[in-house]
């Protein structure tokens, strides 16, 4: 591209519209304000991860982001996962730290070692502090680190519900505590192998908080979605 793409007039633009289902960002802050850690797991690029989180009320203008992104070793992923955590914990006696965010790249994320206690313990203390956690870039396995890691090691003990569209988000949803695929555009793959199936997100409300609180309660929770 660099040696292509120089010397040329700019005639003209185009763009694919990818518009929120109906909803959603009424969805999202339901259930944030039921004390659900909320999750997006996804292979957009950071710009684009960042900004539906923006349109989706994941992230609010007060929110303070914290970057876990381009870096280059694990010994640069753990001072910066360090650096990140102890910021975090100085501004508990400042403000509301559930007015934070982390932001991650999947090509940093190959540098945590889901074995090293330092990284697991510090990676989910961030994630139970902040608002919210956006991944962005991830493959479709590292999305299932992520949840894997959270189900398996979180303290105390939370239930993961994963919801998904797309076959690239198979592998997550099986992983989940609670599975959820979404009937849609990008085919029947996610709803396959789901344990619930819904034609739009913004039945997850009623399918939370209403069939949710009646048949199963618990004191924690996170909630990931792609």
């Amino acid at each position: 591209a660099q040696l292509i793409e120089k010397d040329l007039s700019l005639l003209g633009t185009t763009a694919i519209e990818d518009k929120l289902q109906d909803e959603v960002p009424e969805v999202i802050a339901d259930l944030a304000k039921g004390g659900v850690t909320l999750w997006m797991l996804t292979g957009d690029k950071e710009e684009t991860a960042i900004q539906i989180g923006f349109s989706c009320n994941l992230l609010l203008p007060s929110t303070v982001m914290y970057f876990l992104t381009n870096l280059q070793s694990t010994k640069l992923y753990q001072s910066r996962l360090e650096d990140i955590y102890q910021q975090i914990i100085e501004a508990e006696h400042d403000e509301d730290t559930r007015g934070c965010a982390l932001v991650m790249d999947g090509p940093s994320l190959n540098f945590f070692e889901p074995e090293n206690p330092l990284h697991r313990d510090i990676f989910l203390g961030i994630g139970a502090k902040a608002r919210a956690v956006i991944a962005c870039r991830l493959t479709p396995s590292q999305k299932q680190l992520v949840v894997g890691l959270i189900k398996d090691h979180s303290d105390p003990k939370v239930t993961t519900l994963a919801i998904g569209d797309g076959a690239n988000d198979v592998s997550m949803i099986r992983e989940a505590d609670v599975g959820i695929g979404i009937i849609g555009k990008e085919g029947m793959q996610a709803a396959n192998n789901s344990d619930f199936a819904i034609g739009e997100f913004k039945f997850l409300r009623i399918l939370m908080l209403v069939h949710g609180r009646w048949n199963y309660t618990r004191q924690s929770s996170a909630f990931l979605y792609s």
